[in-house]
């Protein structure tokens, strides 16, 4: 089995894999700001939709980036990383605020 004949077969599965999540997240933030308006659940759905916006970015970016040479391409890999990982701060921060709202109202 040589891993470069594999490769794009793990690529597509991995990127597959990484768009699902990316929409099940812009789900989970539209749901939660259409059922509770809040700052919290618009953290939600802010980061939701900036995972989902980068997911798209980190698939293109490389592409567009890989054509004016590897420098670039390694530049853009970092960039997308950096995007990405914020993205999913946002979100992980507005869950983490929603849940704490949510135990206070619960508490009352």
């Amino acid at each position: 089995m040589n891993i470069m004949e594999d490769f794009p077969i793990l690529y597509a599965l991995a990127t597959g894999l990484s768009f699902i999540v990316a929409i099940l997240l812009c789900i989970a933030g539209i749901v939660c700001y259409a059922k509770f308006r809040s700052p919290q659940s618009m953290l939600l759905l802010v980061g939701g939709l900036l995972v989902f916006g980068s997911h798209g970015f980190q698939f293109l970016g490389p592409l567009l980036a890989a054509r004016a040479g590897s420098d670039t391409l390694i530049r853009m890999t970092g960039i997308t990383g950096i995007v990405s990982g914020f993205s999913y701060l946002v979100f992980a921060l507005g869950l983490i605020l929603f849940i704490i709202s949510l135990k206070k109202k619960i508490t009352e």
